[in-house]
């Protein structure tokens, strides 16, 4: 618990110390929920994003169009939804 937040917030707290941790340490602690929608390919991507966000409320799907650049990172409450120019799920959208 965190001395200096009220009972309420230390949920709140927990989560932003989250994003805290190391690459190293995230690995350790693996992720929680699902995380891959292969069922999602061929979909329309704002579709995806919503389901993915529902199935799984600890990350945020973000909507990539084939070829963006990339962070190489590895993140856990981050789901990437690969996107052609029409709008619809190429790839796999997994935990990356």
């Amino acid at each position: 618990m965190h001395p200096s937040l009220p009972p309420s917030l230390t949920n709140i707290s927990q989560e932003i110390s989250v994003g805290t941790l190391t690459q190293k340490a995230m690995m350790a602690s693996g992720c929680k929920g699902k995380d891959s929608w292969p069922e999602l390919v061929g979909a329309e991507g704002k579709v995806a994003k919503a389901t993915i966000e529902r199935e799984n409320p600890l990350v945020t799907a973000l909507i990539l169009h084939l070829g963006a650049p990339i962070t190489q990172d590895l993140r856990f409450d981050r789901v990437r939804v690969w996107v052609n120019t029409n709008g619809i799920v190429t790839w796999i959208p997994v935990i990356a």
